[in-house]
């Protein structure tokens, strides 16, 4: 019984394990890749989009997951933007939030084609008030809120003559008209 020869080891087999502990690890990295990437996109995104007029950087978040894929194709299907404060003219638009839609870049990444754009822009009774006021030469103009569709402007010019009236907003398009 002592000379008996003992039966060979059972290797266990290891490598499924090991294999999906790699999965594991390179999926994590991709994602880990694919953030860095995104969020470096939408810095480049604002920097471009503040190039093309606007007064600060604006908020920028390229949605979609992966993105890497979207890169590869020049191809980003929804990108929204925000921005607060921004200087148009002689007003402050307070808040900007845009939506582009299906984004199409050339194969240099330095210009494109946007499929659609919607998106709306706040500018406040003070502001509309300050640049009329400024522009129309009046010292005291103030704006109010006088229906749905309807401002009540009042002015008073040289600290003599006082007036009021109500103007009716409409929209056109992407055009605001005041009547």
């Amino acid at each position: 019984p002592g000379n008996r020869p003992r039966a060979p080891r059972r290797r266990r087999r290891r490598w499924p394990a090991v294999l999906l502990v790699i999965l594991v690890v390179l999926a994590g990295l991709f994602v880990v890749v694919d953030r860095v990437a995104v969020h470096f996109a939408d810095s480049q995104f604002a920097t471009q989009i503040q190039k093309q007029g606007f007064s600060s950087k604006p908020n920028v978040s390229i949605q979609g997951f992966p993105f890497l894929t979207q890169l590869a194709a020049r191809d980003f299907k929804d990108v929204h933007i925000t921005a607060t404060g921004e200087k148009a003219g002689p007003v402050t638009i307070d808040d900007i939030n845009a939506t582009m839609k299906d984004i199409k870049l050339n194969s240099g990444f330095n210009s494109g084609t946007v499929s659609s754009i919607d998106g709306t822009g706040l500018i406040t009774f003070g502001s509309l008030a300050k640049a009329g006021s400024s522009a129309a030469g009046v010292a005291d103009l103030k704006i109010s809120k006088a229906g749905k569709h309807e401002a009540k402007i009042t002015a008073t010019v040289a600290g003599l003559f006082t007036g009021s009236g109500v103007a009716r907003v409409t929209r056109t398009g992407n055009k605001i008209h005041v009547k």
